[in-house]
């Protein structure tokens, strides 16, 4: 009796089969998180927050590297 063992190409096919299962299922929950934040904090609500805030952005007037501790 001789045992006969499944193609190469068998197991391969399996392997790429669960990996696009993966990808999917991947894409599908990365579309729905963002979907999820564009819903519960929309672009708009952002932009008229930034207009009502009191906060100023400032530049520091030295932008190189750090000084040298003495």
């Amino acid at each position: 009796m001789t045992h006969m063992t499944k193609p190469a190409t068998f197991y391969l096919r399996q392997i790429n089969q669960i990996a696009l299962g993966f990808s999917v299922a991947t894409g599908l929950i990365m579309t729905a998180g963002i979907l999820a934040m564009l819903v519960l904090f929309p672009p708009s609500a952002h932009q008229t927050r930034s207009a009502d805030s009191d906060a100023v952005i400032m530049q520091a007037a030295h932008s190189g590297p750090a000084a040298p501790a003495d």
